[in-house]
């Protein structure tokens, strides 16, 4: 015997976005984006799991759903012909509401609402021939996928869902520079530092897995990346981005506070060629991911 899960799940996405010059040093972008997402989930049992087709009835179930909706504006100025100041805001409303049939008990989960105004600035400064120093700093905000909020799944280890997750919260500040040589190599180097709030996070217990809103985290990185423009419109690349991660407060899991985040890697890397001829663009990309610990 055994199970079979089927989970067809929609995404409709719209997007609009508007941008022109104010002025001789001025240019304004402005926005607007909407998403509406469904999952619809149904475990049937199996008389024999070698016959999926031979469906029995049905068992365990979820239905979720989530809206999304977004404003934003971007105000560049050009200061200086060497320095750009950019200045912006964003609006996030997200809504979620979800139904879970699991070990024969119904809970039905009214719609919650979230949101937050991300404001972002930078600037960059072209500090001589093919040289440029960057900044940034903002917040952002990520919504849990509808997956763990209401799918719950498993055999010997259960991941259970929480249709109680929260969104996350993330502050970001970022430094970093380029440099272009006359042999069209272009090299580059950004740190960055990021504070978490409502991290969404995994921790163990026996046979089962659980996601729930840790209190804080933060996370500070290196990226680096060398390219090479090629004959006949091809470039090569490689970058490499090296992260360390600190739990910084778990009112759920005191223990874990000190230790890194789960299911991070500490290296990332990739190499690959691009390129690109009249309207047809391709590339070949390895990718390495380091270790990473999988149990808080």
């Amino acid at each position: 015997p055994g199970k079979l899960s089927d989970i067809p799940a929609t995404m409709i996405n719209g997007d609009v976005q508007v941008s022109f010059p104010v002025a001789s040093n001025q240019y304004l972008v402005i926005g607007a984006s909407a998403n509406d997402s469904t999952l619809r989930k149904k475990v049937y049992d199996l008389a024999n799991w070698r016959e999926k087709d031979n469906r029995g009835a049905v068992g365990d179930r979820a239905d979720g759903n989530s809206q999304s909706l977004a404003a934003y504006i971007q105000d560049e100025i050009a200061i200086t012909d060497r320095l750009t100041a950019y200045a912006g805001a964003r609006y996030d409303r997200w809504s979620t509401d979800g139904t879970i049939y699991i070990n024969k008990t119904l809970n039905n989960y009214d719609t919650r609402t979230s949101s937050a105004v991300s404001p972002k600035a930078s600037v960059v400064y072209k500090l001589d021939q093919g040289t440029v120093i960057k900044g940034a700093i903002g917040k952002a905000l990520r919504a849990p996928n509808l997956s763990d909020m209401y799918s719950t799944w498993g055999t010997s280890i259960i991941y259970w869902s929480n249709p109680d997750l929260k969104p996350e919260k993330v502050t970001t500040a970022e430094i970093g520079a380029e440099h272009e040589f006359k042999t069209g190599t272009l090299v580059r180097a950004t740190y960055y530092r990021s504070d978490i709030t409502d991290l969404i996070y995994s921790t163990t217990s026996g046979a089962n897995r659980y996601k729930f809103n840790a209190g804080s985290a933060e996370t500070e990185g290196i990226d680096l990346e060398a390219r090479q423009k090629l004959l006949g419109g091809l470039t090569a690349f490689i970058n490499a981005t090296f992260v360390s991660t600190t739990i910084t407060e778990n009112a759920l899991r005191p223990t874990s506070v000190g230790k890194q985040i789960p299911l991070q890697a500490e290296k990332i890397a990739n190499i690959g060629l691009e390129g690109s001829h009249g309207p047809w663009s391709g590339s070949i990309i390895g990718s390495y991911v380091g270790k990473m610990y999988a149990n808080d």
